[in-house]
């Protein structure tokens, strides 16, 4: 978490709100150099557009097709 400036523990926090709240989901593991595992993460959306104008806001969302089964968030019935 070199890059931020934030501590390592406040990262991971904050990452797990976001897995929790279901806006990013794990997508597997990854190996560094040193062996260790590390989880890789995807986020829900491919892409958002916000528009805000006097007549209000308007947000247009593309979802990422296929980790829609795995959202805590969005549920879809056929």
């Amino acid at each position: 978490m070199e890059a931020t400036g934030i501590p390592k523990s406040s990262g991971y926090r904050q990452i797990n709100q976001i897995v929790e709240d279901g806006l990013l989901t794990e997508e597997g593991y990854a190996e560094t150099s040193d062996g260790k595992k590390v989880s890789k993460y995807t986020a829900l959306f491919e892409k958002i557009k916000i528009e805000i104008d006097t007549k209000g806001l308007n947000v247009q969302v593309l979802l990422k097709e296929n980790i829609l089964n795995e959202s805590q968030i969005i549920r879809i019935y056929f």
